[in-house]
C-alpha cells in the first residue's frame, strides 16, 4: 500500500511438506535438496509430483519412493506408453498423423450400420470434449492436482481404448487399415489435447510431446485444445503431417537408487 499498489484480492498458500510423514528438521537431517532432485527427476518431473501431492487443504508428504511411483506410473507409463504405441513403426509405418474415418466412428453412436465404435469409445470422446472446460475451472481455483487427475484419467481411457481394439491385430483389408488409423487418431488427439493443457505444469516435456506429434507451436493454444475436429466429423489440418524427428523416450522410467 505504501507503494501505491492495490493489495491482493486473494492469497494462495500451500500447506506444509512432510518428509515420510515427519516434519522436516535440520537437526534430524530429513530434508530434501531440490536441486539434487531436479537432476534426478528433471524440473518438470519434480514439479509434476509437487503439484499433484501438494494440495492446498492438507499437508503434503514427500518421499523419493512416492516420486518414483508417481512419475513412472503417470509420465513413463500412462503418457509415455500411449505415445510409444501410437508412434511405433509397426502401427504407424508412414510416421504421419493418421486419418479419422467418420464412417467407422460416426459423430453419433449407432447412426451408421458399419460403425465399429462402442459406447465406451464415445465416452472417451465425451471425456476429451469436456476436459478443457474442467481443467480450466481447476486452474482458476488453484486445484492443480485436480488438473492432473482429470487429464491422467482421460489418457488412461485412451490407453484402454487402444488396448480394447488392438490395432496391431487388425488385418490388411481397407476397412481394417482405416479402423487402425482411426484408433491411432483418437489416441493421438487425446495426447495432443492433454499436452496442451499440461503445458503450465510441464512446459519442457509437453513441448517435446507436442513436437513429436507434429503439432506446430502456433497450434498449442488453449483454443486448439478445445477444437477436436473428429468430434464433429471434420478433418484436422495436421492429418497426414509428418511426425517430429525426436524419437527418444519421452520420460525415462526411473530406477530406485541404492
Amino acid at each position: 500500500m505504501a507503494a501505491g499498489l492495490d493489495p491482493p484480492r486473494s492469497v494462495v498458500t500451500h500447506s506444509h511438506w512432510l518428509m515420510e510423514s515427519q516434519k522436516m528438521s535440520k537437526s534430524k537431517g530429513n530434508v530434501v535438496d531440490p536441486f539434487d532432485r531436479i537432476q534426478r527427476y528433471s524440473a518438470d518431473g519434480l514439479r509434476y509430483f509437487l503439484l499433484k501431492h501438494g494440495v492446498l487443504e492438507t499437508d503434503g508428504d514427500y518421499s523419493d519412493e512416492k516420486v518414483l511411483k508417481v512419475l513412472n506410473a503417470d509420465l513413463a507409463g500412462n503418457i509415455g506408453g500411449l505415445l510409444n504405441r501410437c508412434l511405433a513403426t509397426s502401427l504407424n509405418p508412414t510416421q504421419t498423423f493418421p486419418a479419422f474415418s467418420v464412417d467407422l466412428f460416426p459423430v453419433h453412436h449407432g447412426s451408421k450400420s458399419n460403425s465399429l465404435a462402442t459406447e465406451d469409445d464415445y465416452r472417451l470422446l465425451k471425456t476429451l470434449q469436456d476436459l478443457p472446460g474442467l481443467v480450466d475451472q481447476h486452474y482458476e481455483n488453484f486445484h492443480i492436482y485436480k488438473v492432473l487427475e482429470e487429464t491422467m484419467l482421460c489418457v488412461k481411457q485412451a490407453n484402454g481404448f487402444v488396448q480394447r481394439h488392438k490395432p496391431w491385430k487388425l488385418g490388411n483389408t481397407p476397412q481394417d487399415q482405416q479402423w487402425a488409423s482411426t484408433i491411432l487418431h483418437v489416441a493421438m488427439e487425446t495426447l495432443r489435447v492433454s499436452g496442451i493443457l499440461l503445458q503450465p505444469v510441464m512446459p519442457t516435456l509437453m513441448s517435446r510431446l507436442l513436437g513429436r506429434l507434429g503439432i506446430k507451436e502456433t497450434e498449442r493454444l488453449w483454443s486448439n485444445a478445445e477444437d477436436v475436429p473428429c468430434l464433429e466429423g471434420r478433418g484436422a489440418g495436421y492429418v497426414g503431417r509428418s511426425l517430429g524427428t525426436d524419437a527418444g523416450v519421452l520420460f525415462q522410467r526411473l530406477q530406485k537408487e541404492n
